[in-house]
């Protein structure tokens, strides 16, 4: 996960999770059928990070790098191109 970090700090620098989802076309949504936490799931073919309703918009930077350190370690081929 420390690689991941790295890799994306040195392509991009200090952005936001919500920014490195924006570049990685990853939408950002709240899910009224989970309480908390987060997961990555594919609607249509394309990723979506989904958000339980009760998570705090603090903690959203954190669930949101979660899911996209977890989806860029499921496709290493995406950071290849970098």
């Amino acid at each position: 996960m420390d690689e991941i970090r790295e890799r994306i700090r040195k392509r991009f620098g200090d952005i936001s999770p919500a920014e490195m989802a924006e570049i990685l076309k990853i939408d950002v949504k709240k899910n009224i059928h989970m309480e908390g936490g987060s997961k990555l799931a594919f609607i249509d073919g394309s990723p979506v990070i989904l958000i339980g309703y009760r998570v705090s918009l603090l903690q959203y930077p954190k669930c949101i790098a979660k899911e996209i350190r977890q989806y860029l370690s499921d496709h290493p081929s995406i950071m290849e191109s970098w």
